[in-house]
């Protein structure tokens, strides 16, 4: 810390810290569901509290590694202990420990590479879109296996990189704890494979490393994955090695095409569209402009074959690439340098930079204010409710507690419960047969008045303020899907 503290990049890294913070207690819920159904409900197993038969069936083929879901695990019972017994802030906590050792391992590594680029323009520009790029802190507040592979990644290439810019190299623990976070970073995410070859690659071809330097960084990371078999041994209850179950599963049996297929070139045309054009096509040429112009640079060789490996595989996802943005991120910045260093193209850049930032900027705030899923809002308000007096919750057609079709029991606590119900019809039987004093009824019209004999109604909840219906222009609220929680209440 008191490296970036002593820094002249400072106030940009301690923004960086300060978004990535709020960022993490704003962005409730899962970017994807396996952020949620792999890690906290299979720690949520463990527990007792989910069953197994309502696991994805990742959980039954043993292809998911236990690491991560034993870490949130440890977290979420050590947090209990603490009297922390919510699982909102259980979770809360979980993400900002993430944006911390994400923020801290990204601002170290651009620390050590920062003298690379000529220009001081290029400098500030290449620390501000490693912290401050729009999409940078929502990503790196996830406690995701995408997420956690990258941390702990680059902090082993951090480690490589400080052993090999000091002569002479007597720092021997740096390399030994490279091969530990290498260890991890496999059991994160089996995919990191591509990624540590072309690591090898570079130690190999352009390093020149010797035999001895290469055992100390694969000897440690083999006995981590030999204690991470161990874990998942213990999680799955028999001997098991999931990267072969993975493997098998997924290339084999080709169980990944079950999602969706696209062709090779498919992750460019997602990052075009995804990347806010036409700026994203400006970030595509200056990223083959840095790579073009520092062929030898580590963060190219793990690069390509990361891309290469997830390009082969048919099913894609923008997500897959996102333990490598900050490689993609220097190549970019390094591209800027490149043309900043050319003075005719220095006024086209001054040019394109107002209209940048300002994009950046909005779309920054949208992403780090932005819940990931709404629906988080309403978990949270039942729990609350719940903990004054148990909760009977009337849905229609289907179990709020549920996505992809598999049910969530994380979030829910057994103080609320359930009753799911096909139309109005079946919500007048249910009142006028069990007489309840007092239910909660979810709606999917925002708008909508209920009225049911011999009971009261009240809006009770919803995650939109009722301001909104001022701008229902074309009548897109009905069109929604903006919940609201009805209070029924027998009439006295």
């Amino acid at each position: 810390m008191s490296e970036i503290i002593r820094s002249p990049y400072k106030l940009l890294l301690l923004g960086g810290l300060l978004t990535f913070i709020i960022t993490a207690f704003f962005s409730h819920g899962y970017f994807h569901a396996d952020e949620h159904f792999q890690l906290l409900e299979f720690a949520n197993y463990k527990r007792g509290l989910t069953p197994a038969s309502e696991l994805p069936w990742e959980f039954n083929e043993k292809i998911r590694p236990a690491l991560q879901p034993s870490l949130a695990l440890g977290a979420v019972t050590f947090l209990g202990w603490m009297g922390i017994e919510s699982p909102f802030t259980q979770v809360l906590i979980l993400r900002l420990l993430t944006a911390f050792l994400s923020w801290l391992v990204i601002s170290k590594l651009a620390l050590l590479l920062v003298d690379q680029f000529k220009n001081e323009w290029s400098r500030k520009f290449f620390i501000f879109l490693s912290v401050l790029f729009w999409f940078v802190p929502f990503i790196s507040v996830r406690f995701s296996s995408e997420n956690y592979a990258s941390i702990t990644f680059w902090a082993a290439i951090y480690f490589v990189l400080h052993f090999y810019k000091h002569v002479p190299r007597q720092s021997n623990y740096k390399l030994i704890l490279a091969g530990i976070l290498l260890g991890l970073s496999f059991f994160f995410r089996f995919q990191m494979a591509f990624a540590m070859a072309g690591l090898g690659l570079w130690l190999l071809f352009v390093q020149k490393t010797n035999w001895k330097e290469i055992f100390m960084l694969v000897f440690p990371a083999l006995i981590v994955m030999m204690i991470c078999v161990g874990i998942d041994t213990w999680f799955y209850e028999e001997t098991v090695f999931t990267p072969f179950n993975y493997f098998y599963q997924n290339i084999v049996e080709n169980r990944v095409a079950e999602f969706g297929e696209t062709p090779w070139w498919d992750y460019f045309k997602l990052f075009i569209e995804k990347g806010i054009p036409p700026f994203s096509v400006l970030l595509l040429i200056l990223f083959f402009v840095g790579g073009y112009r520092n062929k030898s640079s580590v963060f190219l060789w793990v690069f390509v074959p990361f891309l290469l490996g997830h390009m082969a595989v048919g099913h894609k996802e923008l997500r897959f690439l996102f333990p490598v943005v900050f490689a993609f991120i220097f190549l970019v910045s390094l591209g800027i340098d490149a043309v900043l260093n050319r003075y005719k193209y220095r006024k086209s850049w001054n040019w394109l930079l107002i209209p940048v930032l300002a994009i950046n900027f909005v779309a920054l705030l949208a992403y780090a204010l932005t819940p990931t899923q709404v629906i988080m809002k309403y978990y949270r308000f039942l729990y609350d409710e719940s903990q004054k007096a148990p909760v009977v919750l009337i849905c229609k057609n289907e179990d709020m507690y549920q996505a992809v079709g598999i049910p969530i029991y994380f979030y829910k606590t057994p103080r609320v419960k359930v009753l799911v119900v096909k139309d109005n019809f079946e919500i007048e039987q249910f009142l006028e047969t069990y007489k309840p004093q007092h239910v909660l009824l979810l709606e999917e019209d925002f708008t909508l008045d209920i009225n049911y004999k011999a009971y009261e109604d009240k809006k009770l909840y919803c995650a939109y303020p009722q301001w909104i219906e001022v701008f229902n222009f074309g009548n897109w609220i009905q069109r929604s899907r903006i919940y609201m929680i009805h209070e029924l209440r027998l009439k006295s």
